[in-house]
């Protein structure tokens, strides 16, 4: 007769229930994975998907080797036998990649639907292989919420472009014009959105803080005079002379900026007082950095938020903005003067 135990029902089933909580750890590490790479472009797959063999083994496996250095719980998946379910193969990245396109399609189709209206652009274009690729754009109604608060206006909250300076002034002129209706839109937004991450992203209010407010008046004021020195640069009409006014002109005001910290700050007040927001400097507990035996001294610290903001970021700002109009533009200034001498 077998003299050896056979492993009990609650034995079974507490094994059976250990594997499952594995796998599903294991399987959203995969799916992490698989959407990191569909997000970079890259591709899943390489020459080599065996781990056993040596070599490359693809980008897929690739980042599962990396994670599992760290993930005890997806190194044990890795380092089960030959033979035993992993969610490697190529099959099961198919199925992945199906059920992620599956879920972002329904997500899609749940918003074009909850949208009081929608339009549609489709085109046709031929691949390589001269065959019709048919794209559909279905573009949603998203603004309406804000638009509720913000009503029939010529000023309307803009996307910084990247390739545009004068795109910074338009959108942070909208965000000073238009604060309490973004304010507004936003707890709305708390109150009403069944999105999680929408309602967690709004409840922060991260504009209702007075660094924001200040910091706000500050960088409108000052792109406000880069961008006339940029358009008067883009004019067709214009000589080396007036470019160098110009510019003088922008540095200068630049520089009288550099002493205005407290007019600045009662701007914001003003502004702060007419919203309800505290005007006073949120502190926050400073990270102590600590001291060797052969350190001379110690790290300065300032003594309050406020005097942090003035240096690390309003003086910050306007010294690196001067130093860079010094630095570009001191040989047009010499030409200028020598063409005037």
């Amino acid at each position: 007769m077998d003299n050896k135990k056979k492993p009990s029902g609650a034995f079974k089933a507490n094994n059976a229930k250990k594997e499952k909580i594995l796998s599903k750890i294991a399987q959203n590490w995969l799916f992490d994975i698989i959407l990191t790479l569909a997000k970079s472009s890259l591709a899943l797959r390489g020459h080599r998907e065996d781990l056993s063999q040596e070599g490359y083994h693809g980008n897929f496996l690739s980042f599962v080797e990396l994670v599992a250095l760290y993930d005890h719980i997806l190194w044990q998946v890795l380092d089960m036998p030959k033979g035993s379910t992993r969610y490697l193969s190529t099959t099961i990245q198919n199925e992945m990649i199906e059920s992620l396109g599956t879920k972002l399609e329904t997500h899609l189709l749940e918003q074009i639907r909850a949208s009081p209206f929608f339009a549609i652009i489709m085109d046709t274009t031929q691949d390589i292989s001269k065959v019709d690729q048919l794209s559909i754009v279905v573009s949603i109604k998203r603004w309406d919420l804000l638009s509720k608060f913000t009503g029939e206006s010529d000023t309307t909250l803009k996307k910084i472009n990247q390739t545009r300076w004068s795109s910074r002034v338009t959108t942070i002129s909208a965000i000073k014009l238009r604060f309490f209706d973004i304010i507004k839109a936003l707890s709305s937004i708390v109150l009403k959105s069944p999105n999680k991450d929408e309602h967690n992203e709004a409840e922060s209010n991260k504009m209702l803080n007075f660094e924001f407010v200040l910091l706000c008046e500050f960088m409108h004021s000052v792109l406000n005079d880069i961008n006339y020195a940029s358009k008067t640069l883009q004019k067709c009409d214009i000589n080396l002379g007036e470019a160098s006014k110009a510019l003088a002109e922008t540095k200068g005001k630049l520089q009288i900026y550099r002493n205005d910290f407290e007019l600045f700050k009662c701007k914001a007040c003003e502004t702060a007082r007419k919203y309800g927001i505290d005007t006073h400097f949120q502190e926050k507990r400073q990270r102590k950095v600590k001291k060797h035996f052969d350190e001379l001294a110690a790290d300065h610290r300032f003594p309050n938020r406020e005097e942090i903001f003035k240096v690390e970021i309003f003086n910050n700002v306007l010294d690196t903005l001067i130093a860079q109009l010094n630095t570009r533009f001191t040989v047009h200034k010499k030409r200028a003067d020598d063409k005037e001498a």
